[in-house]
């Protein structure tokens, strides 16, 4: 009996889900359940199972082609390893051999070390850490590549230990005060363990640090480690290229300086502002090519109307961050009479603005910087301005210091405070926690003085002089006025208040230089999709053909620049006047369509036609589409209001029963999941899909349209003919377009 019971549930249907089930949660030996984030990470296994024949045959081809290393290292930054696996399959589908560099609990100290995670110091310094974070850091990396079939090559590997040994001696025979100048083999392996361990710290210097000289020891020891490691696996393998993230702290920073050592040719990447984008750099990190990009690249580009606008449209965006990844303020204080009320300001008394950075952020050499760092700019301008009573300075320090991904742990204000317990009545300090909108302050300024912030970028924009102090990527634009001395810095102070805005040229070529940095050095990418959570973006694409040469512009340019050395620069001139011609032709189209429905009888045509067809329900994804679906409701000719439902997105599938019976219509917007329209569609309820999109000179999301159009198409549902001539309703604004899809 027992085991006619036992055959009977080998062959039935729950016994199918239950194994398939089992083998979702293990991907190439890899217990999904140990891989971070894994929801929001590409499944590569389950794409190109789908196209295994095609993968097989692409890597067949790249056997002996010219090798490209992606030495990812720390698998488990998923934003980070995710982007750099998109690149991995990329590069193979170009014909490149692909090899890829992991850690395997390798260092004793790396970027994924947070005191976010490890808050204890002890826990690196007794590598009790490694148990912490090293598993799933390994899993998510092995998650990502494995499956791949490339060649991957882990730390451990690399590494004799003979050498282990000889880095932890040298890490502690070196005197505390020469580590951070340190050279080995002539690497600077100590500049980026030292900026390894202030990010550790999220602090501008290890002065109050408990332990910090033996949690900077570590981060040496890592360096060096990673620096034999690195030199063996180009000794091995001729590499023409290399592409990684970051490009300073260690392992990267080392990583970069081998390679180039070795006469590999580097690249390094970056997450933009801009949602979907990303800064790629040759040779160097960004933090540092950016303020020595040839302003050639820029200059003379045409930059006409259409591309003024778009920047300009962009930059107001900025206030709120709509467009973007990052920003720090969801409901910014923008009246400025109101901010007044707390800062108390003279206004009859001119202004300097005055904006910080995170002290342990990016700390780097560069030569031209006026000061040895921030914190010492800071303290000499206060003490200028304080001298200067006829001003008055305003201090934004930096949001980021409590919104950042890292809070920092040496907050600026404290620093001051312990140097002025009692600023002078003339300085005012705006906190990092305050909800004050930095651009309208700067706004009412002068002038505004920067360290190394990317405001500087978008102040000159709208012409607020600026003077640069530290490594603002707006110097040697020849829009700012740049200190590089501490002497040339208090002359310019000398010269202030200035009185008028920037004229007109100069703030002409601030704005082309801002389209430049904005549009053309942030790199979009089609293939790149939002996921809402962290990592913020994943690859969004359906078969590996989306990722070949010539239908993503942004991956042909990041590819190119990788393995030909090709500018990092995305033309998006080229682009501006297309996406204004498609603009300019359906407003001419809505305008002329509008005359046609201003008649009382066509007014409602929309409604009263859903109406003759019986549907009795409005269901949405989420609050979105909510004022869309209630303006119908109103409008709608019946004595009952039509219900407004909110289908449950975490529901496996929609049944015809939870959403009742009788016709319905589904409200689209272009930003939901997938796989939530999809379940929504399963219901026979669903007779009619409403799919808005808002056509902008700056949109980037057409792809995401059409994704959902083959949706709806593959689901059984065609544009509906009926519907058709009510696309804009007398009420539509002239920059949207709504469709109507019925089931077939």
């Amino acid at each position: 009996m027992k085991d006619r019971i036992r055959n009977l549930l080998k062959s039935s249907p729950l016994s199918t889900l239950v194994n398939r089930r089992d083998q979702g949660l293990t991907v190439q030996g890899i217990p999904r359940n140990k891989v971070e984030n894994v929801d929001y990470l590409p499944d590569w296994a389950r794409l190109l199972g789908s196209e295994r024949s095609f993968w097989e045959e692409r890597l067949k081809r790249c056997v002996g082609a010219p090798k490209i290393l992606l030495p990812t290292t720390v698998g488990g930054m998923a934003a980070l390893s995710s982007m750099e696996s998109l690149l991995a399959v990329s590069l193979t589908l170009r014909g490149f051999e692909v090899h890829v560099l992991l850690c395997d609990a390798a260092l004793p100290a790396c970027l994924r070390v947070e005191h976010t995670t490890i808050k204890d110091p002890k826990d690196i310094i007794s590598s009790e850490f490694q148990s912490i974070i090293c598993k799933t850091c390994q899993a998510t990396g092995e998650y990502l590549f494995s499956a791949l079939g490339i060649h991957i090559h882990r730390l451990s590997e690399l590494v004799t230990s003979e050498q282990r040994e000889n880095a932890k001696l040298k890490s502690q025979e070196v005197a505390f005060s020469e580590i951070s100048s340190l050279k080995v083999s002539d690497i600077p392996v100590g500049e980026h363990a030292y900026a390894g361990t202030l990010r550790y710290f999220a602090s501008g210097n290890l002065d109050d640090q408990e332990m910090g000289e033996a949690v900077l020891r570590c981060y040496l020891e890592a360096s060096i480690v990673t620096m034999n490691a690195v030199s063996e696996l180009a000794n091995r393998y001729h590499y023409q290229s290399s592409c990684f993230n970051h490009g300073i702290y260690c392992p990267h920073g080392v990583i970069g300086e081998v390679l180039r050592s070795k006469g590999v040719k580097v690249s390094t990447w970056n997450i933009a502002y801009r949602k979907k984008c990303f800064i790629f750099s040759h040779d160097d990190t960004y933090h540092h090519t950016l303020l020595n990009e040839p302003n050639a690249n820029w200059e003379d580009i045409e930059f006409d109307e259409p591309a003024q606008k778009q920047v300009l449209s962009y930059l107001q965006s900025r206030l709120n961050g709509s467009r973007d990844w990052i920003w720090f303020h969801e409901k910014p204080q923008e009246d400025f009479k109101e901010i007044n009320k707390t800062l108390g300001l003279d206004l009859t008394k001119p202004i300097i603005g005055m904006l910080t950075n995170v002290m342990w952020d990016a700390q780097l050499h560069y030569e031209a910087n006026a000061f040895p760092d921030m914190l010492s700019w800071v303290f000499e301008t206060i003490k200028y301005f304080s001298g200067r009573t006829e001003l008055q300075l305003v201090i934004r320090i930096h949001p980021a210091e409590v919104r950042g991904t890292l809070p920092s742990r040496q907050p600026l204000l404290a620093e001051i405070n312990k140097q002025w317990p009692t600023l002078p009545e003339n300085i005012k300090v705006i906190g990092p926690e305050s909800q004050i909108s930095t651009y309208a302050v700067m706004d009412k300024c002068d002038s505004v003085i920067i360290y190394g912030t990317k405001t500087g970028v978008e102040l000159t924009s709208v012409g607020i002089p600026v003077v640069v102090a530290g490594e603002a990527w707006i110097r040697n634009k020849k829009v700012t006025r740049d200190a590089s001395s501490v002497e040339d810095y208090l002359q310019i102070l000398a010269s202030l208040p200035l009185r008028q805005r920037l004229d007109e040229t100069t703030q002409k070529r601030a704005l082309k230089y801002a389209f430049h940095f904005f549009y053309r050095r942030m790199i979009p990418l089609r293939c790149m999709g939002k996921t809402g959570a962290w990592p913020p973006y994943k690859p969004a694409v359906r078969s590996l053909k989306g990722l070949l040469p010539g239908v993503d512009i942004g991956l042909d340019i990041i590819c190119d620049g990788i393995t030909q050395g090709k500018e990092f620069i995305y033309p998006a001139e080229d682009y501006v006047l297309r996406r204004q011609r498609v603009l300019s032709s359906w407003r001419r189209k809505s305008a002329k369509l509008n005359r046609w429905i201003r008649r009382p009888e066509r007014a409602k045509s929309m409604e009263t036609r859903l109406q003759s067809l019986g549907v009795q329900k409005l269901i949405i994804l989420n609050e979105r589409s909510q004022k869309r679906a209630e303006g119908l409701a109103q409008r709608f000719r019946s004595k009952d209001r039509l219900q407004i439902q909110i289908v449950d997105q975490m529901h496996e599938g929609i049944l015809s029963e939870a959403l009742g019976s009788g016709p319905a219509i589904l409200f689209v917007d272009i930003q939901d999941d997938r796989s939530s329209l999809i379940a929504s569609l399963k219901s026979p309820t669903v007779q009619f899909v409403s799919l808005q999109k808002r056509l902008d000179t700056d949109s980037d999301e057409d792809n995401t349209y059409d994704a959902i159009h083959q949706t709806l198409e593959q689901s059984g549902f065609r544009l509906s003919r009926k519907l058709e001539d009510t696309i804009c309703s007398i009420n539509g604004h002239p920059h949207m377009i709504e469709t109507i899809y019925r089931r077939i």
